[in-house]
């Protein structure tokens, strides 16, 4: 099965810190159409992010992986389940719309703000584990990664090596009027 949560996880992401800072935004302008969009992001990023966790638990059970990062995968695995189960809780809270209730505003605000923190943190745990530990990249797969898409050959340029420099050799010759 191919790993698909790379493909959803952006999304969530990148939704849930919108709400955020729409909410920001509100609190700076007081235009209700940031609380609008700002319920948009929030209610489209929770779903996004159920998709995000159920492909994340199916690519750690299956994406070939170091033994290495199994700590790292356990904590990138509970934070995006705290992300998502806090995200569908700020959802019901605007759905219900109880955060216009001044008792329940400042909280909402706060469990906003831990719910961008966790994201943060939970993105730069699986950003590790890619970039770091190549998990889900042909770098740790048991088998060799199948055949390139059809296309013209791309030469991957070739890492420039200082060499050790070679003694002069004694030689003559002129540019533009002066000799060496």
């Amino acid at each position: 099965m191919q790993n698909l949560h790379p493909l959803f996880v952006h999304f969530p992401i990148a939704l849930l810190l919108a709400a955020l800072a729409f909410e920001v935004a509100w609190l700076i302008w007081r235009r209700p159409s940031f609380h609008s969009m700002a319920t948009g992001a929030l209610l489209l990023g929770t779903a996004g992010a159920l998709v995000a966790l159920i492909s994340g638990l199916l690519a750690g059970r299956t994406v070939p992986h170091p033994e290495a990062t199994h700590e790292i995968m356990e904590a990138h695995e509970k934070l995006g389940i705290a992300a998502f189960i806090l995200a569908a809780a700020l959802s019901l809270v605007r759905l219900f719309r109880w955060h216009l209730h001044k008792a329940v505003c400042g909280a909402y605000f706060f469990l906003l703000l831990v719910l961008s923190s966790i994201l943060i943190y939970g993105a730069y745990l699986g950003g590790i584990l890619v970039y770091e530990f190549g998990v889900g990249t042909a770098l740790v797969m048991d088998k060799p990664p199948g055949p390139a898409l059809p296309g013209p050959e791309i030469k991957q340029p070739q890492p420039k090596v200082a060499l050790p420099a070679k003694p002069a050799e004694k030689h003559e010759h002129k540019h533009e009027g002066h000799t060496h």
